[in-house]
C-alpha cells in the first residue's frame, strides 16, 4: 500500500505524471485559456487553484500552475487582465510552487503578480467569495478540504465557474464504513450523506456510482450551475477511479467544456465522445462497421413513423 503524506497525497505522486494526469492537465489548461479569453475583455478575471502542488514534477514535466502561467504570459491581453492565485497546503510543496511559478520566462510582464499562498483548505475557504469572475480549480488528490458547499460558494457572483477532481474510489469505499462518516459528511453534508448511504446500500457498482454522481449534480444544479463530468478509469480492473466535475452558470461555458471533454475522450464515434479516459482502451474509433448514430437514426424513424414530435416529446 502506498504511503501518504499528512495532506492525503501519495508520497511519490509528484515524481512523474500518469497518462490520466497529463490528460487532466490538458482539459483544465484548455478551459482556463478559453474562460479567460471570453471574459478578459476590458475587465480583470481570475484563476484560483486551491490545491496546486509544486508546479513541476520531479522528472521535469510541468503541471497545471506552470502550464497556465505560461499560457497567460504568452498572450498580451491576458497578461493585462488575468489574476492568478495558486495555493498549496503543504509548506514544502508551496515553496517549490513559488520557485517554479516565478521561474516562468517573462512572468514579470504580468500586470498582476501571481499570488502563491500556503493555506490548508477547509472551513476557512468554504464560503469564500470572489470579487471578479473566477475559475476555481480544486484537485486535492483525494477529497480532504473539498466540499459541495465550497463548490456552491465558488459559483456565486457573475462569471464564476468551478472544476474539481473527485476521488470516487476513495469516497465510494468510505461511504460503507461508519468510522469515516465525519469526512464523508464534510464533503456532502450530514443530510445528503445519510440519504446516500441508505440509497446505495443494495445497489450494484455502476448504479452506486450513478447515485453518488446524481447527488453531486443535484447539488450543482441547486447552486444554479450546469454540471458536466469526465470519468477516469483505473488501469487495474477498469473501475472508476476519479471524476473531473465541471460546474458553470453559463451555457456558453458549458458548451466550451463539452467540446474539450468530447475531444479528450478515449473513444469518439461519429464525433460523439465517451466523456471518459480508459487507459486500457485502444483507439477503436475506426473499427466499427456500422455507426451507432446511424443505427439510432434508423431506429427513431421506425419507432416514430408517421408522427410529428418535438425532441422533448421523444425524451
Amino acid at each position: 500500500m502506498s504511503k501518504h503524506t499528512e495532506f492525503g497525497v501519495e508520497e511519490r505522486f509528484f515524481d512523474e505524471p500518469s497518462d490520466a494526469s497529463r490528460l487532466k492537465h490538458h482539459i483544465v489548461t484548455d478551459y482556463v485559456v478559453s474562460f479567460t479569453n471570453v471574459l478578459a475583455r476590458n475587465r480583470d478575471v481570475g484563476y484560483a487553484d486551491l490545491f496546486a502542488g509544486p508546479g513541476v514534477y520531479k522528472n521535469g514535466e510541468k503541471s497545471i500552475p506552470v502550464l497556465i502561467t505560461e499560457r497567460v504570459v504568452s498572450d498580451e491581453r491576458l497578461r493585462r487582465h488575468v489574476r492568478l492565485w495558486f495555493n498549496e497546503g503543504d509548506p514544502a510543496l508551496a515553496q517549490q510552487l513559488r520557485k517554479n511559478v516565478f521561474a516562468v520566462p517573462d512572468v514579470g510582464l504580468l500586470a498582476h503578480r501571481p499570488a502563491v499562498t500556503n493555506k490548508v483548505v477547509g472551513a476557512n475557504l468554504r464560503d469564500k467569495q470572489y470579487s471578479i469572475p473566477t475559475l476555481v480549480f480544486a484537485d486535492p488528490c483525494g477529497y480532504k478540504g473539498l466540499s459541495l458547499r465550497m463548490i456552491a460558494a465558488a459559483l456565486r457572483g457573475f462569471g464564476n465557474d468551478c472544476l474539481f477532481f473527485f476521488n470516487y474510489r476513495r469516497v465510494n469505499m468510505k461511504l460503507s464504513f461508519p468510522v469515516m462518516d465525519e469526512s464523508i459528511n464534510g464533503f456532502f453534508s450530514d443530510e445528503l450523506a445519510a440519504d446516500l448511504r441508505q440509497q446505495i446500500a443494495s445497489l450494484k457498482p455502476r448504479a452506486r456510482e450513478d447515485a453518488v454522481l446524481d447527488a453531486i449534480r443535484e447539488a450543482i444544479r441547486g447552486a444554479g450551475g450546469i454540471p458536466l463530468g469526465f470519468r477516469f478509469k483505473s488501469s487495474e480492473g477498469g473501475g472508476t477511479s476519479h471524476h473531473l466535475v465541471f460546474a458553470s452558470k453559463s451555457p456558453k461555458g458549458a458548451n466550451i467544456m463539452k467540446r474539450i471533454m468530447n475531444s479528450c475522450s478515449s473513444q469518439v464515434f461519429d464525433g460523439v465522445g465517451s466523456f471518459e479516459f480508459d487507459p486500457r482502451m485502444p483507439d477503436s474509433s475506426n473499427l466499427l462497421l456500422f455507426s451507432p448514430i446511424t443505427d439510432l437514426a434508423d431506429r427513431l424513424l421506425e419507432v416514430f413513423a408517421g408522427q410529428t414530435l418535438t425532441f422533448d416529446d421523444m425524451v
